[in-house]
């Protein structure tokens, strides 16, 4: 018995590593389909080729084959390197990205069934237009402004695009000052917290396929600014349009986005404003950044047109008595996807949250400001939003440290 026991044990050790090895063996078969037959597809016919910027749109009929499952293209990018993309049974074209310059390619267009049979290649030739990059390196302007730099670009093609700002230090070395990652079709882009000495700069564009553009050299000096210290600045609440739901006026003042001011909803018609002076003196204001309420990004109460006043003389309770006040500007905030209320790209939600800066033209010193807001984001009678900061130049003074 005990001879028997051990006879079927070893038999069971036999049956199980057999299994394990069967096992095993069904663990390295190919996954997906398995091959049908070993017959290539057909090949693609009456392609047309159309250069477009940096790329190529390819269209074609396919060939009548009843497993026919995708069309590939195989194409070199930069370097000698064999890229592809593929497009599906229900397309009749596909589209290359990523060339980056104008000269002609040859395009290898080759149909894979679901055997993965392929094709012998059909061939096309195609003259790409100019790169984005290097579009957008042709378009690009610096420019000095308050503590910064004033960067405008063009990108009619909306591509991914890469603007890279570097600065020579005081040891001869680039070092980067900005990045810029867009796919707007253009715009002005800010560059801040730069001080007010002379620069050596150089900029290039770059896109996700690692295609530079050549290298651009000017030398500009930022324009000379300093922060208004939220500290000093004193707010007039009796001046204002009064406050609801206890957002009170000096939350746009204590360097808090968590905390902003927000006007009663029916307090009749535009403009609602807001007062404050300086404590210290007058300021030549040279820039203003408005923060915008968290989840409310360009809607809601959040200011859309405003004007800024300023003064020397206290004001008074007259509301419409315009008479010692002087117009510092009108301003509009700008959404820069354009997209209707309540649809924001990450780029609008970004700049709303992080400030909108609006430039002000040079003018006088004063100690007194009213801003009337004059619509609102929604187009409703009240405004909202988080803070109200200053850039500027004291008048022969300078401020406090604590």
């Amino acid at each position: 018995m005990v001879g028997k026991s051990i006879k079927t044990n070893a038999m069971k050790r036999l049956f199980f590593i057999a299994m394990l090895g069967v096992a095993c063996a069904c663990s390295e078969e190919p996954i997906g389909q398995t091959p049908m037959d070993s017959s290539a597809p057909g090949t693609v016919s009456n392609i047309v080729a159309v250069g477009t910027p940096g790329g190529a749109i390819i269209t074609y009929d396919l060939p009548e084959d009843a497993d026919l499952l995708c069309v590939k293209a195989l194409f070199e990018l930069k370097d000698g390197q064999t890229s592809e993309v593929k497009a599906s049974v229900f397309a009749h074209s596909l589209e290359i990205l990523g060339f980056g310059d104008t000269n002609p390619r040859t395009i290898r267009l080759v149909s894979v069934d679901r055997s993965r049979n392929e094709s012998q290649p059909a061939t096309v030739n195609v003259t790409p237009l100019t790169p984005p990059f290097v579009a957008v390196q042709q378009s690009l302007q610096l420019t000095a402004t308050y503590g910064g730099l004033n960067v405008t670009l063009l990108n009619p093609s909306e591509a991914n695009i890469v603007v890279c700002i570097e600065r020579k230090n005081a040891e001869g070395k680039y070092v980067t000052v900005s990045k810029i990652y867009t796919k707007l079709s253009g715009g002005l882009f800010k560059i801040r917290g730069m001080e007010a000495v002379e620069s050596e700069l150089r900029y290039y564009v770059s896109d996700p396929w690692n295609n530079v553009s050549e290298i651009a050299e000017v030398t500009l000096t930022p324009l000379y600014e300093i922060r208004i210290p939220s500290r000093r600045i004193v707010t007039m609440a009796d001046y204002s349009t009064p406050f609801a739901w206890g957002w009170q006026l000096p939350g746009l003042f204590d360097d808090n986005s968590g905390t902003g001011f927000h006007t009663e909803v029916v307090t009749g018609l535009w403009p609602h404003h807001f007062n404050f002076n300086i404590a210290d003196g007058p300021i030549r204001i040279s820039r203003i950044r408005v923060i915008q309420r968290d989840a409310f990004e360009f809607q809601h109460g959040m200011m859309r047109k405003f004007t800024v006043y300023g003064s020397n003389t206290p004001p008074n309770r007259v509301e419409t008595d315009y008479s010692y006040w002087h117009k510092i500007g009108d301003f509009e905030s700008h959404k820069p996807s354009g997209l209707p209320i309540g649809q924001n790209t990450a780029e609008d939600i970004q700049l709303a949250r992080g400030g909108e800066d609006f430039e002000v033209d040079p003018g006088d010193f004063y100690k007194y400001f009213r801003v009337d807001v004059t619509q609102s984001w929604s187009g409703q009678p009240f405004i909202c939003f988080m803070e109200f900061q200053l850039w500027g130049t004291p008048d022969g003074f300078t401020f406090p440290t604590n």
